[in-house]
Protein backbone atom coordinates (compact mmCIF):
# COMPACT_ATOMS: atom_id res chain seq x y z
CA UNK A 1 0.00 0.00 0.00
CA UNK A 2 1.18 3.45 -0.75
CA UNK A 3 1.36 6.21 1.82
CA UNK A 4 -1.48 8.07 0.09
CA UNK A 5 -3.81 5.05 0.10
CA UNK A 6 -3.09 4.46 3.82
CA UNK A 7 -4.03 8.06 4.60
CA UNK A 8 -7.18 7.79 2.49
CA UNK A 9 -8.16 4.54 4.19
CA UNK A 10 -7.57 6.07 7.63
CA UNK A 11 -9.62 9.14 6.71
CA UNK A 12 -12.43 6.92 5.43
CA UNK A 13 -12.45 4.98 8.71
CA UNK A 14 -12.56 8.20 10.71
CA UNK A 15 -15.38 9.55 8.55
CA UNK A 16 -17.36 6.33 8.88
CA UNK A 17 -16.83 6.35 12.65
CA UNK A 18 -17.97 9.98 12.83
CA UNK A 19 -21.10 9.20 10.77
CA UNK A 20 -21.98 6.29 13.07
CA UNK A 21 -21.53 8.55 16.06
CA UNK A 22 -23.77 11.24 14.55
CA UNK A 23 -26.48 8.66 13.80
CA UNK A 24 -26.23 7.31 17.34
CA UNK A 25 -26.57 10.79 18.82
CA UNK A 26 -29.54 11.55 16.57
CA UNK A 27 -31.26 8.30 17.57
CA UNK A 28 -30.50 9.06 21.19
CA UNK A 29 -32.77 12.13 21.17
CA UNK A 30 -35.78 9.94 20.41
CA UNK A 31 -34.72 7.28 22.90
CA UNK A 32 -34.17 9.88 25.62
CA UNK A 33 -37.76 11.10 25.23
CA UNK A 34 -38.96 7.50 25.46
CA UNK A 35 -37.04 6.98 28.71
CA UNK A 36 -38.69 10.00 30.30
CA UNK A 37 -42.09 8.77 29.09
CA UNK A 38 -41.34 5.30 30.46
CA UNK A 39 -40.53 6.76 33.89
CA UNK A 40 -43.87 8.60 33.88
CA UNK A 41 -45.75 5.45 32.84
CA UNK A 42 -44.00 3.40 35.54
CA UNK A 43 -44.92 6.00 38.12
CA UNK A 44 -48.56 5.85 37.06
CA UNK A 45 -48.68 2.04 37.01
CA UNK A 46 -46.97 1.66 40.41
CA UNK A 47 -49.25 3.96 42.40
CA UNK A 48 -51.04 1.02 43.97
CA UNK A 49 -48.16 -1.48 43.98
CA UNK A 50 -47.59 -1.04 47.70
CA UNK A 51 -51.25 -1.51 48.67
CA UNK A 52 -52.41 -4.86 50.03
CA UNK A 53 -56.00 -6.06 49.92
CA UNK A 54 -56.24 -8.13 53.13
CA UNK A 55 -59.52 -9.71 52.01
CA UNK A 56 -58.02 -11.25 48.86
CA UNK A 57 -54.54 -12.37 49.89
CA UNK A 58 -54.42 -15.20 47.37
CA UNK A 59 -54.92 -12.71 44.50
CA UNK A 60 -52.44 -10.31 46.12
CA UNK A 61 -49.76 -13.01 46.19
CA UNK A 62 -50.28 -13.84 42.51
CA UNK A 63 -50.36 -10.15 41.55
CA UNK A 64 -47.20 -9.41 43.53
CA UNK A 65 -45.29 -12.33 42.00
CA UNK A 66 -46.40 -11.24 38.54
CA UNK A 67 -45.34 -7.64 39.25
CA UNK A 68 -41.97 -8.76 40.61
CA UNK A 69 -41.31 -10.78 37.48
CA UNK A 70 -42.34 -7.93 35.18
CA UNK A 71 -40.28 -5.29 37.00
CA UNK A 72 -37.25 -7.55 37.44
CA UNK A 73 -37.32 -8.21 33.68
CA UNK A 74 -37.55 -4.49 32.96
CA UNK A 75 -34.72 -3.84 35.40
CA UNK A 76 -32.47 -6.42 33.74
CA UNK A 77 -33.17 -5.01 30.26
CA UNK A 78 -32.48 -1.46 31.37
CA UNK A 79 -29.30 -2.46 33.21
CA UNK A 80 -28.08 -4.04 29.98
CA UNK A 81 -28.94 -0.83 28.11
CA UNK A 82 -27.08 1.19 30.74
CA UNK A 83 -23.98 -0.98 30.39
CA UNK A 84 -24.10 -0.65 26.60
CA UNK A 85 -24.52 3.10 26.93
CA UNK A 86 -21.57 3.28 29.34
CA UNK A 87 -19.38 1.60 26.74
CA UNK A 88 -20.59 4.03 24.06
CA UNK A 89 -19.98 6.93 26.44
CA UNK A 90 -16.40 5.74 26.98
CA UNK A 91 -15.84 5.60 23.20
CA UNK A 92 -17.15 9.13 22.74
CA UNK A 93 -15.05 10.33 25.66
CA UNK A 94 -11.96 8.79 24.12
CA UNK A 95 -12.65 10.32 20.72
CA UNK A 96 -13.27 13.76 22.15
CA UNK A 97 -10.31 13.54 24.51
CA UNK A 98 -8.05 12.70 21.58
CA UNK A 99 -9.52 15.54 19.57
CA UNK A 100 -8.93 18.10 22.31
CA UNK A 101 -5.54 16.81 23.40
CA UNK A 102 -3.96 16.32 19.95
CA UNK A 103 -6.00 17.70 17.09
CA UNK A 104 -7.38 20.96 18.43
CA UNK A 105 -6.64 24.49 17.25
CA UNK A 106 -5.89 25.60 20.83
CA UNK A 107 -3.00 23.97 22.71
CA UNK A 108 -4.44 22.29 25.80
CA UNK A 109 -1.76 21.15 28.21
CA UNK A 110 -3.50 19.77 31.27
CA UNK A 111 -6.14 17.15 31.77
CA UNK A 112 -8.27 19.79 33.49
CA UNK A 113 -8.23 22.02 30.41
CA UNK A 114 -9.08 19.11 28.13
CA UNK A 115 -11.93 17.95 30.38
CA UNK A 116 -13.26 21.50 30.53
CA UNK A 117 -13.50 21.66 26.73
CA UNK A 118 -14.84 18.14 26.59
CA UNK A 119 -17.64 18.98 29.05
CA UNK A 120 -18.71 21.87 26.80
CA UNK A 121 -19.00 19.65 23.75
CA UNK A 122 -22.65 19.16 22.67
CA UNK A 123 -22.06 15.47 21.84
CA UNK A 124 -20.68 14.85 25.31
CA UNK A 125 -23.50 16.78 26.95
CA UNK A 126 -26.07 14.80 24.98
CA UNK A 127 -24.69 11.37 25.84
CA UNK A 128 -24.14 12.37 29.47
CA UNK A 129 -27.76 13.51 29.77
CA UNK A 130 -28.97 10.31 28.14
CA UNK A 131 -26.76 8.20 30.42
CA UNK A 132 -28.06 10.04 33.48
CA UNK A 133 -31.70 9.53 32.44
CA UNK A 134 -31.06 5.82 31.83
CA UNK A 135 -29.42 5.61 35.28
CA UNK A 136 -32.46 7.31 36.84
CA UNK A 137 -34.70 4.72 35.19
CA UNK A 138 -32.56 1.83 36.49
CA UNK A 139 -32.53 3.30 40.01
CA UNK A 140 -36.29 3.79 39.89
CA UNK A 141 -36.84 0.20 38.80
CA UNK A 142 -34.57 -0.99 41.63
CA UNK A 143 -36.71 0.95 44.09
CA UNK A 144 -39.90 -0.59 42.67
CA UNK A 145 -38.42 -4.08 43.04
CA UNK A 146 -37.45 -3.30 46.66
CA UNK A 147 -40.98 -2.14 47.43
CA UNK A 148 -42.42 -5.32 45.94
CA UNK A 149 -39.94 -7.40 47.92
CA UNK A 150 -41.05 -5.63 51.10
CA UNK A 151 -44.66 -6.22 50.10
CA UNK A 152 -44.07 -9.99 49.97
CA UNK A 153 -42.88 -9.89 53.59
CA UNK A 154 -45.88 -7.78 54.59
CA UNK A 155 -48.21 -10.35 52.99
CA UNK A 156 -46.37 -13.12 54.83
CA UNK A 157 -46.83 -11.33 58.17
CA UNK A 158 -50.52 -10.72 57.48
CA UNK A 159 -50.99 -14.43 56.77
CA UNK A 160 -49.13 -15.33 59.97
CA UNK A 161 -51.33 -12.97 61.98
CA UNK A 162 -54.49 -14.49 60.45
CA UNK A 163 -53.25 -17.95 61.46
CA UNK A 164 -52.76 -16.73 65.01
CA UNK A 165 -56.24 -15.15 65.05
CA UNK A 166 -57.80 -18.39 63.83
CA UNK A 167 -56.06 -20.45 66.50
Amino acid sequence: MTEQSKKTEEENRKLEHEQKLEKFLHDMDEIDDRILQQIKELSDSCKTAHEINKNELDLEIVRTISDMHRYNTMLAENRANLAKLARQKDVIHGDLYEKYSRNFQVKLDTKYEIEEWLNRNPKWQKISAYYNNQKILVDYLQDIVKVLHTKTYAIKYIIENKKIELS
